[in-house]
């Protein structure tokens, strides 16, 4: 194989080696030799020892045997020269670098060695052409090929001479490799292989803790850190990784832009857990498991592009309902997406057996990349990825877990596009190609390539920063005359004691730290020629006039920080200001308190400041930057002034922001926009004080409720915002009393004569509507609601409430917009979450004065959606909603930039209130139980089935005669409606089985949608198993889970297993469990919600069951929800129950007994069904 053509890029010691070679070549031979070199006629070089054996090709296809022979230092040579590099620091920090220290010719030459040849026959050399010349050109050939070795590996001059310097240096206990650092071989980063899922699960905090906007572009320095033209390639292999990491970024961007919702595969909610295997060749192989067993994910998805585009079409907000390696590969393709379009990654060097390639990992050269990559380690489960190894599997670490996944993302990119940027069909080159951009690894096998994976490893390692023992400190001070000085100190990483760098080395034993500083510092000097004074010298300070000193700070310094360098700079350099555009924001000269709309109370006008207390007119600043550029002092600080920048504030001030009453408003909420800061006026501060302050208002006389105290804060901010004409969303966690909170404002609107023009129109689900009728009536009797829905429906009417459902606002809305309403409510308010459709465009067309939404879902989880629901309550407040999802809801939910989310928080805290039920300042106004009735309305199937099962029953009940039969004939009728009221499929044994046909099933529906959106627990009890695993199926489609059904068919075992499962997975969310079968002696304390979804009608029992979950040293609130069919026995006997009567005699065991012992009249009134 051809060795290929030179590298033009020569370092100084192969320019001296060659130079030495070409002032003795009296016949000129070296240029032709030259010219063979570079058109690859050298090839199957080998080195041995001291001598050099190659085949070069001749001009009329003949090949000639070169022999090359290198005289040999004497034995006490040999030690000399080590001994003299063993005590020189310096010399040894610059061969670390694999750099050639000029210093160690002169040692050479002190011990009598030349370090290059001087005539031509201090190298024997012999070729087999037939001209006799020496050199001829075959053997200058050989020559320029040693010199290109030469660069790569200044060592092999000495071991030519049979002198291995690193070899000899590592039995003076100093070895290179540790300086340098090692190929990465992932055989080295096992664990001991777990069980699978070894005490996982998908930490949300952590995943919401990352920000992801912290992942910046670094480009341009990481370029600057990485030496032009490296010896590796022929040509400038920088400029072609430039090109490779541009034509990434690029296509990736156009791919992410075209990303679109798309159907989901049927893997994606079967899949019982996700298995990576890293095969011998590196490859990843994807696995699924479907009951128990593994299968490959279809091969369509076994490519990175395909796995992105799904994972990311998919709806985030429904996170919680997903297997934990879907959210784990959801975290990991916005981290991957951000390196792409950042252009974050970089190149690492890993040795596969004998071979070599590029993998495409994470750069962390800064602080913020590290802490992110850290955080997505934590993320990943322990054997997401196993290594298949001819013994069997074997765990990877985490973090190089993630730097697999982050290589078969990136690198996939990286890969296809740089397929383009082929060009060199040199053999070496084309290994070096391949070993960057193919994914299969390359071998350099022949002996003047065998250096070249030192040398990529060696240019790419600068952008590995590993922890130092001594760190570098750059110290700089402000001199009186305005000029500045730097002293070089070092930190002692451990104890953080900092001293000056002639001191440190001085006190300082550890050599090999000493060594590491000094190659540190030499490797800076690249960057910084100035450094090098400190060390060939006793130089203590360097000097720096302000023009220089800028040079350094804003061109030097930031790649120096990349380095892992620690700089110290003057406390008036630190307060270093830029002009920078800001809104101060006033209130409007005409601003009056009859002026109720915050809308019309502020203007703003532009300033320049500078830092946080200087505003400048704009007379003032354009004085100020006359004349003037770079580092200037003003005041006690400095200022930078660029003249771009300059010129660019220059032209906004001269066709300054236009904004709205709604974006100064957001402005002076958030306290910036786009990027400018915002000062806000004493008398601005003031009068939004008055909008966001709380304030304490007395409740209705006649409201017959006892609000806890944060229910009295929301009460009161609702009733607040109404009166200054403000919209609200309440978006408190279910069960905190929304209903209540708005109901007590209602009520007072009504007290204060509010509702005396116009009424209210409270727009709902069609199940809630009982719900709010019902509530309405316990709570506030004074206000008086009417229904308003179904055949017969009338507006007209003495009402203070008008309940309807979203379909009639849609179906009657040209009746509804002539109505007068003083407020507008929605309850579920997600029900226009798409603000294109008719309903959503239905309900915000209705006129109303006060407009007041209400929802349980997490406001970060869907930020589009409350653009709608926001819409609704304050019209335009947030701009459109193409400006709302590219300025807060991307950022937010596909970057997580926590900057742009407390934005979003402080601008949209007047208007939205959110309070969780594990927030410190709730939990303790909670009691240990909430239990609320639950009502639901009978479809329309239900409905007519339970009409004729009544009749059927009563029928043959009238006929009977009195006594044990009839008594069972009573039971059999209160099982059947029972059965009925869950679900007809219960009832018909398997007809009508979809969960549409209950509207228990709904409302269970309901409760299940928060539980999951809030990513709690729940417990369902039923009496019957028919009704159990009915309910478990239906559960598991909807929410694509795996839940859990206990029953009386089940082992001691299989119970248990259950119960440890519920209490420690994460992911397990539903326990469904038979009423009986549950029994005593069950521990679940880990759910927040329990449903009842039939009833026993006995306290006693209810409270056992509700106890599964409830128990002394319970540390979460239990929410218990009891379903009862409107209109139907349900709603009857527990209206019995809560009024006492007629049981003074049930027992624990007495269950529906009594019911037999009731009149025909009686009982006929109890199960009749009543729609109303």
């Amino acid at each position: 194989m051809a060795i290929g053509r030179g590298n033009n890029s020569n370092t100084w010691w192969g320019e001296r080696w060659l130079k030495s070679l070409s002032e003795i070549d009296y016949s000129n031979r070296l240029p032709r030799g030259k010219t063979y070199a570079n058109k690859g006629a050298v090839y199957a070089l080998e080195i041995n020892g001291n001598e050099i054996h190659a085949d070069v090709s001749g001009s009329f296809r003949n090949s000639y045997k070169v022999r090359i022979t290198v005289p040999q230092l004497e034995r006490e040579q040999k030690l000399a020269l080590v001994d003299a590099v063993v005590n020189d620091d310096l010399v040894l920090a610059k061969l670390m670098n694999m750099q050639m220290p000029k210093e160690l010719e002169q040692v050479c030459k002190n011990h009598g060695v030349a370090l290059f040849p001087s005539r031509w026959d201090d190298l024997k050399m012999k070729c087999s052409c037939p001209d006799h010349a020496v050199p001829c050109k075959h053997l200058a050939a050989v020559i320029y090929k040693l010199s290109e070795e030469i660069n790569r590996n200044p060592f092999l001059i000495l071991k030519l001479k049979g002198l291995d310097l690193p070899k000899s240096l590592k039995q003076q206990g100093i070895e290179m490799e540790s300086f340098q650092g090692h190929f990465f071989e992932l055989k080295k980063h096992m664990e001991e292989l777990s069980i699978r899922g070894e005490s996982y699960y998908f930490d949300k905090n952590v995943f919401e803790e990352i920000d992801f906007s912290n992942l910046v572009s670094v480009q341009e320095r990481m370029f600057a850190i990485l030496n032009d033209k490296p010896l590796f390639y022929s040509k400038d292999f920088k400029s072609v990784l430039k090109k490779a990491y541009n034509a990434t970024g690029k296509s990736y961007k156009n791919f992410h832009k075209s990303i679109q919702e798309q159907e989901t595969p049927a893997f994606w909610h079967k899949a019982e857990a996700l298995q990576i295997i890293v095969k011998p060749n590196n490859k990843l192989a994807w696995y699924y498991q479907i009951e128990g067993e593994y299968v490959p994910l279809p091969q369509t998805y076994q490519s990175p592009k395909m796995i992105q585009s799904l994972i990311l079409s998919q709806d985030a907000s429904k996170m919680s309902h997903w297997l934990k390696e879907w959210k784990v590969l959801y975290a990991l393709s916005l981290y991957v997406s951000r390196i792409l379009l950042e252009k974050t990654f970089v190149p690492q060097v890993e040795k596969i057996g004998n071979k070599f390639h590029c993998r495409w990992i994470p750069l962390l050269m800064d602080k913020a990349s590290r802490n992110i990559f850290e955080n997505m380690s934590k993320l990943l489960p322990p054997d997401l990825l196993l290594l298949q190894q001819e013994s069997g599997f074997e765990r990877i670490k985490a973090e190089e877990q993630l730097n697999i996944l982050v290589d078969w993302y990136v690198g996939g990119w990286v890969r296809e596009n740089a397929f383009d940027l082929r060009g060199s069909g040199i053999d070496t080159d084309q290994l070096v190609f391949d070993a960057f951009f193919e994914e299969e690894p390359v071998g350099f096998d022949e002996e003047l390539s065998s250096s070249v994976p030192d040398a990529i490893h060696l240019w790419l390692q600068k952008l590995f920063i590993t922890e130092k023992e001594l760190v570098p400190v750059f110290w700089f001070d402000e001199r009186s005359d305005g000029d500045f000085s730097m002293k070089l100190k070092v930190k002692e990483r451990k104890s953080g004691f900092v001293s000056a760098f002639d001191e440190l080395l001085k006190k300082h034993r550890n050599k090999k730290a000493k060594l590491g500083l000094f190659k540190d510092l030499n490797l800076v000097s690249e960057y910084f020629p100035k450094i090098n004074k400190f060390l060939s010298s006793e130089k203590k300070n360097l000097l720096f006039p302000i023009e220089s000193f800028e040079n350094f700070l804003f061109d030097i310094l930031p790649t120096i920080r990349l380095l892992g360098i620690e700089v110290i700079l003057p406390k008036s350099i630190q307060r270093m200001m830029v002009p920078t555009l800001t809104m101060e924001v006033q209130k409007h000269p005409d601003a009056s308190p009859a002026k109720l709309n915050i809308m019309e109370l502020l203007n703003f006008e532009w300033r320049i400041s500078i830092g946080e207390d200087t505003f400048l007119t704009e007379d003032d600043f354009r004085a100020m930057v006359k004349g003037k550029k770079g580092l200037i002092r003003f005041k006690d600080m400095y200022v930078h002034l660029q003249a771009d920048e300059v010129n660019k504030l220059l032209r906004k001030l001269d066709n300054p922001p236009k904004l709205g009453a709604n974006e100064v408003l957001q402005a002076a909420f958030s306290e910036s926009y786009e990027g400018c800061d915002i000062v806000l006026s004493d008398e601005a501060k003031e009068l939004l004080e008055q909008f966001t302050q709380d304030y304490e208002v007395e409740t209705a006389e006649n409201l017959q409720a006892v609000l806890r105290p944060y229910q009295e804060r929301g009460y009161a901010w609702l009733y607040k915002n109404a009166r200054l004409g403000l919209g609200s969303i309440l978006a408190d966690d279910m069960g905190l009393g929304k209903t209540l909170q708005t109901i007590s404002a209602l009520a007072k609107f009504k007290e204060d004569g509010l509702l005396s023009t116009g009424k209210v129109l409270i727009i709902v689900p069609t199940s809630l509507m009982t719900n709010w009728d019902k509530e309405i009536a316990r709570f506030a009797p004074m206000l008086e609601v009417k229904i308003y829905h179904g055949p017969g429906r009338k507006l007209e009417g003495d009402y203070d409430c008008l309940v309807t459902t979203y379909g009639m606002a849609r179906t009657d809305l040209s009746k509804l917009k002539k109505k007068d309403w003083y407020a507008l409510i929605i309850d579920e308010a997600q029900n226009i979450k798409n603000a294109s459709t008719a309903q959503t465009k239905a309900v915000k067309s209705i006129p109303a004065s006060v407009k007041i939404a209400l929802s349980g879902t997490p406001v970060e989880n869907r930020l589009s959606e409350y653009w709608s629901i926001m819409d609704f309550a304050n019209k335009g407040y947030l701009g459109t909603v193409k400006k709302f999802v590219d300025h807060y809801a991307k950022p937010i939910q596909e970057v997580h930039d926590h900057d742009v989310l407390e934005r979003f928080k402080k601008m949209t805290s007047p208007f939205l209130l959110r309070r969780l039920k594990t927030d410190k300042t709730i939990i303790t106004d909670l009691p240990d139980k909430i239990e609320q009735n639950v009502y639901c309305a009978l479809t329309e199937e239900q409905a007519s089935i339970y009409q004729a099962t009544v009749e059927k029953a009563m029928k043959a009940i009238g006929g009977a005669d009195e006594g044990i039969e009839k008594k069972g004939m009573v039971l059999s009728m209160i099982t059947s409606l029972k059965q009925v009221c869950n679900h007809p499929a219960q009832f018909l044994k398997g007809k009508m089985n979809k969960p549409e046909y209950s509207g228990k099933t709904d409302q269970l529906f309901a409760v299940l949608d928060s539980v999951f959106e809030t990513e709690e627990k729940v417990l369902i009890f039923t009496q019957y198993t028919e009704m159990g695993n009915m309910l478990q199926n239906w559960i598991d489609e909807r929410y694509h889970t795996h839940s859990q059904f206990l029953h009386g068919g089940l082992s001691r075992k299989e119970r248990d297993h259950m119960v440890d499962r519920f209490q420690n997975d994460p992911d397990c969310r539903v326990f469904v469990l038979s009423l009986k079968a549950a029994g005593t002696g069950l521990n679940l304390t880990q759910a927040s919600h329990v449903v009842h979804y039939d009833l026993w009608w006995n306290p006693a029992v209810e409270a056992q069951a509700t106890d599964r979950a409830y128990r002394i040293g319970q540390k979460r609130n239990v929410m218990v929800h009891r379903l009862i069919c409107q209109g139907t026995f349900e709603e009857k006997i527990d209206e019995m129950i809560r009024t006492k009567r007629k049981l003074s005699d049930l027992t624990v065991a007495a269950g529906e007994k009594w019911i037999g012992d009731m009149s025909d009249s009686d009982l006929n009134e109890l199960v009749s069904y009543s729609s109303q």
